[in-house]
């Protein structure tokens, strides 16, 4: 019996433990946005963050002092990160909005995209930026993958800022099936874009 209940309690902490989680948090939002603000004939450009990154230790040996373990930290560059985000922005407003009124525009600076969304007469630009994207094979690892993504909402007329979203996704321990792209399925980031263009 005691063996019983060992094991249902390791099998509780493992469960515990595992799996992801998502939560989304409004940082600011205009006073005059409100959730009927949404209207399907908006035409919406989406921005390209630049690729996600994240710092990583190595151990670096020295041949000729086998004792001498050097740790350094090395960049690791998530490539096509940004592309990724904005392609799943687009999939999940997209069905929302008239068809062809939601576009990614390959464009990183806020500057030039703000300028050639008026060019091309869109209502409203998303800027996404990747804070945190990292892939870290937890299950060889054991270290948590982890998403952390703002976005930003502009009235393309008036430059202005009107919304801003942060969401923050991390796949725990002893999860063995998981990446980092997965989190992006889970629907507190789908939240995180409906709250950021008000969609009920």
């Amino acid at each position: 019996m005691r063996k019983l209940l060992c094991f249902i309690l390791v099998i509780g902490l493992l469960i515990l433990i595992s799996g992801c989680y998502g939560k989304t948090k409004n940082i600011i939002k205009d006073k005059n946005f409100q959730k009927t603000f949404f209207n399907k004939e908006d035409k919406i450009a989406i921005m390209v963050s630049k690729d996600g990154y994240y710092e990583s230790e190595i151990e670096i040996e020295n041949n000729f002092s086998p004792d001498n373990i050097k740790t350094e930290t090395k960049v690791v560059t998530c490539y096509n990160s940004g592309s990724k985000l904005s392609t799943k922005i687009e999939g999940i407003i997209s069905l929302h909005y008239n068809i062809g009124n939601v576009k990614i525009i390959p464009l990183t600076d806020l500057e030039a995209a703000i300028g050639y969304s008026k060019e091309k007469s869109f209502d409203f630009l998303i800027k996404p930026k990747i804070i945190r994207w990292e892939e870290r094979w937890t299950e060889w690892s054991g270290i948590a993958d982890k998403l952390i993504v703002e976005f930003e909402y502009f009235d393309v007329k008036s430059n202005k800022l009107i919304n801003k979203i942060k969401f923050h996704g991390e796949c725990q321990f002893w999860n063995f099936d998981n990446e980092v792209d997965d989190l992006m399925d889970y629907k507190e980031f789908n939240q995180s874009i409906y709250n950021l263009v008000g969609i009920q």
